[in-house]
């Protein structure tokens, strides 16, 4: 995940029994020495110097205190914060340990921090670089004009563009499968890794931004074929070494990296969460590990107005921050960089998250000024107080805008209701999740729900009450930094706009409805449980092609469905690509195939008997052959039958 606010939606992405399967499997084979360490309270961070800006100040007073203060009380084991103010560093804090065995405490210039999609900023940078210096003609141009190997395929009939891609608007899906590992891996890839990771198009192109990774590492195999280097090479040779950004690293080998962070519960010495390491063709999207003090001199590059360097020009700064995709008036894409309107401020940013860490970078370029922080966001394991949760990355995120821009910048909404504002509420669902593959049953049972409802005082949207209309379609609440906007897209109905980072969600139709889906899986697992006591009728005897049909049902029904949830972490395991639970899952699904087709044939051929019991029997068997065909629909439709898992 990559987006901010993300956290707030209501329903998690992963189960909490897959996630704790994955957490204490992981946790014994990586910090096994550490099992029985005692847990250490976090470093005393030190007292920060007095801030020379009353702009430091506020800084250090909404994100500085937050961060220590959460390290301090046990709900996170580090972060680290890097406040950039006209060309210089004002602020560089760190707080808490690099992992739970060295105890290193954290330190803005050594420890590296996985920074995941803010990442894919680099890859936009290197873009902008090349078209400064005529290898790249146009942003318009078609991708494959600059490809030299591998060929994207067109979308709806039409070549995707450059800026396409930099925007996510090339309708790609988003997927997880197989990009990474749990060791660096070194080999070049090769265009049979990108076919094999290829989502497909859902979106027409230029219509609707859908966030997805795979477009970004296309951007890198267009640097590194233009180039005709690697990508890793480019970026150290272009951008890092003369940014002296010495620390950051795209690969180590197989090499551990120094001063790694790794998320941990301060409450127990333990990893809960593994570090997961991009494999070569996804190095892009996200597998920058980097230090606060690094991503500070990558700000002041952003931000200088007066080019005294030459690595980002100001023409290559022009094209990263110009508006190239606004989904709504103020919102919408640069190059990958998220623009927002916030007031009377114009913000610039991008954020990532997955493997323990939540990371984003934010500039104000009007102020010349800068914000990156990233903390250990763990998963916690059972047994852990409530007192000591990890924090939710929402609440830094809000703390860090508005430690930029004041929420009196915002202006204010319209006082009283309007019966009209009832035709927003409902549960819409992200269009960033997956729709096929195997990937899309996992998204549609965790869904991305941001739920709109009537307040005391206005809309109450992802649980914050209070916003308003003011402007058509448009909410803000007093004191809040989010905003909102709805309106209706071609083919896509109702839409609505996270202003934050131009996220869209829609009110799902029935196929993609999570509350639908969540009902009719558990019938039909309600349905396949009670198929396992069929042959237990008196009136099943002799019906020996009924008997193993219904028992098969439940079998693989209740069997597949377990493996998906214990065995099978959406996360980890997805992520590295681990087959067996995934072809487990489908080969019970593919067998509900034939399963069906004998229920429906036992049950059409079924002879009356007397008496109520096989009269209960019959109709028994008739609801077990419509589950079934059921089953095998919606098994189809979230992808478990046929030949795209991802």
């Amino acid at each position: 995940m990559t987006n901010p606010w993300r956290a707030a939606a209501l329903h998690p992405r992963a189960s909490g029994a897959a996630l704790l399967a994955c957490s204490l499997s992981l946790a014994a084979t990586l910090i096994a020495p550490a099992a029985h360490a005692e847990a250490t309270p976090p470093p005393a961070a030190a007292a920060p110097v007095a801030p020379a800006d009353p702009r430091d100040a506020r800084v250090e007073e909404k994100l500085g205190k937050l961060l220590r203060d959460t390290v301090a009380s046990g709900r996170m084991s580090g972060a680290v914060m890097v406040y950039v103010r006209d060309g210089k560093i004002a602020l560089a804090e760190g707080f808490g340990y690099e992992d739970p065995v060295s105890h290193n405490p954290i330190d803005p210039s050594k420890s590296r921090f996985l920074v995941n999609s803010v990442s894919k900023v680099f890859a936009a940078v290197a873009i902008a670089q090349l078209k400064s210096r005529g290898l790249i003609v146009d942003y318009h141009d078609p991708v494959n004009r600059y490809l030299t190997g591998y060929r994207l395929p067109d979308s709806y009939g039409r070549a995707i563009t450059l800026e396409e891609l930099l925007t996510h608007t090339e309708g790609l899906d988003e997927g997880d499968f197989d990009v990474a590992s749990a060791r660096p891996e070194t080999r070049l890839p090769t265009p049979a890794d990108y076919e094999a990771h290829r989502p497909k198009y859902i979106v027409p192109p230029d219509v609707l931004p859908v966030y997805t990774s795979f477009g970004i590492d296309m951007l890198g195999l267009v640097v590194s074929d233009v180039t005709h280097m690697p990508y890793r090479t480019y970026l150290e040779n272009y951008i890092l070494k003369p940014l002296d950004m010495t620390s950051t690293l795209v690969d180590n080998g197989d090499q551990p990296i120094p001063h790694e962070v790794f998320g941990f519960l301060p409450t127990r010495p333990e990893h809960v969460e593994p570090i997961l390491y991009k494999q070569p063709f996804a190095w892009p999207e996200g597998a920058l590990f980097s230090t606060g003090e690094d991503m500070g001199k990558f700000m002041i590059a952003l931000l200088d107005h007066g080019a005294s360097q030459s690595t980002i020009t100001a023409g290559a700064r022009d094209d990263l921050f110009g508006m190239h995709h606004e989904v709504v008036p103020g919102l919408g894409y640069g190059m990958v960089f998220e623009i927002s309107h916030l007031g009377s401020e114009v913000a610039v940013y991008h954020r990532g998250g997955g493997s323990g860490m939540v990371c984003g970078l934010i500039t104000l370029p009007a102020q010349r000024v800068g914000l990156f922080e990233c903390i250990t966001n763990t998963r916690a394991v059972r047994g852990t107080p409530a007192d000591k949760l990890p924090i939710d990355d929402a609440v830094v995120d809000k703390a860090a805008f508005d430690a930029l821009i004041p929420a009196t910048d915002y202006p204010a909404a319209v006082p009283e209701w309007n019966d009209a504002w009832s035709a927003r509420i409902g549960n819409y669902v992200w269009t960033d999740r997956h729709h096929y593959g195997f990937g899309r049953l996992i998204a549609l049972l965790h869904p991305d729900v941001l739920p709109v409802r009537r307040g005391k005082s206005g809309l109450q949207i992802a649980g914050i009450d209070g916003f308003r209309e003011i402007s058509p379609g448009h909410f803000a609440a007093p004191g809040v930094l989010e905003t909102f906007t709805f309106f209706n897209k071609p083919d896509f109905g109702p839409l609505l706009i996270r202003g934050t980072n131009a996220s869209s969600f829609e009110l799902p139709g029935p196929l993609d409805n999570p509350h639908l889906i969540d009902t009719l899986l558990a019938l039909v697992l309600a349905a396949s449980a009670s198929a396992v006591i069929w042959p237990l009728w008196p009136y099943a005897r002799g019906r020996r092609l009924a008997s193993a049909a219904a028992l098969l049902f439940g079998v693989c029904m209740i069997g597949g469905t377990g493996v998906l949830f214990i065995t099978h972490a959406q996360g980890f395991r997805y992520s590295i690509g681990t087959l067996w639970p995934i072809l487990l899952v489908r080969a019970c699904g593919f067998l509900v195939i034939p399963v069906a087709l004998a229920l429906v044939w036992s049950a059409i051929r079924a002879p009356r008997a007397a008496g109520a019991a096989a009269t209960l029997a019959r109709i028994h068997l008739a609801l077990l052959a419509a589950a079934a065909v059921v089953a095998v629909a919606a098994l189809m439709d979230v992808g478990v039958i046929g030949f795209y898992i991802r």
